[in-house]
């Protein structure tokens, strides 16, 4: 049996083990047991190291350039390429097909103006024979029709300037209406594919507890671009309500719980 001060060693042994390793990441316990101020039910390490969205998350201490003790929360997102990939192509398909129902707005709006001129053009026609049936130029009802011919004559004159104008610059037009679309697909294709994203937490250590002074998150593209959000005190509200909801299961879902007002 052992003796009281083999006992009394031990339990000291163990203590101080306990203690080494509370000190080591002192800092950082004491901050994930803090509850969370607006969903006090929550602790922050519950919430924040238990996200559907997160492949892995990490948690570690430093000092900054003014001397604080600083901890720096980390959320690696998981991120499905195929997911961006066809988000990317529904986006060009919807391009192409605007740019198919302009080309064919503009065609179709110089067959209507076609048939719009032949109808006058027909209508002049017939007032035009009704106007030499009338006995005498002196008739109230034939000078009345003159009027009425010169004043169709000479809208059907503007009309026929404006379609021959249109219709002479058709292809131009629907070229320019390409090369506007394709300027656009350019565009999407060159913000490339999200390939990852990581959400930032930082809190300031003090005597009197932690402070939560930033947020942000960075995305990544196959285009080697990286894109940084810094988060404002209400996307920060915004963020950690969507982290304590844990609704999110992807990047996506969870972009749209914070940045879609």
């Amino acid at each position: 049996m052992e003796g009281t001060s083999s006992l009394v060693t031990k339990a000291l042994a163990i203590t101080s083990a306990l203690y080494l390793t509370a000190c080591s990441g002192g800092d950082i316990s004491r901050l994930k047991a803090q509850a969370i101020a607006s969903s006090p039910s929550f602790t922050i390490g519950q919430a924040f190291d238990h996200r559907n969205a997160c492949a892995e998350v990490s948690w570690n201490e430093s000092t900054d350039d003014r001397g604080r003790k600083v901890i720096e929360y980390r959320c690696t997102f998981k991120v499905d390429k195929s997911y961006y990939e066809k988000s990317q192509q529904a986006a060009i398909d919807q391009l192409n097909k605007a740019m198919s129902r302009e080309q064919e707005g503009y065609e179709s709006g110089l067959s209507q103006q076609a048939k719009t001129l032949d109808d006058r053009q027909k209508q002049e026609a017939a007032m035009e024979s009704q106007l030499e049936q009338q006995s005498s130029a002196a008739n109230p009802d034939a000078l009345f029709l003159s009027h009425q011919i010169d004043r169709m004559k000479q809208d059907t004159a503007s009309f026929t300037a404006e379609y021959q104008q249109k219709k002479a610059n058709e292809q131009q037009a629907l070229t320019q209406i390409q090369n506007n679309y394709q300027a656009s697909i350019a565009k999407v294709k060159a913000n490339g594919l999200i390939t990852g994203a990581t959400e930032t937490f930082q809190w300031t250590v003090n005597d009197s507890g932690n402070t939560l002074i930033a947020g942000s998150i960075d995305i990544q593209t196959d285009n080697g671009k990286t894109s940084h959000q810094d988060y404002s005190d209400t996307l920060i509200d915004r963020a950690i309500d969507a982290i304590v909801r844990n609704e999110a299961s992807d990047l996506p879902t969870y972009v749209r719980k914070v940045f879609v007002f």
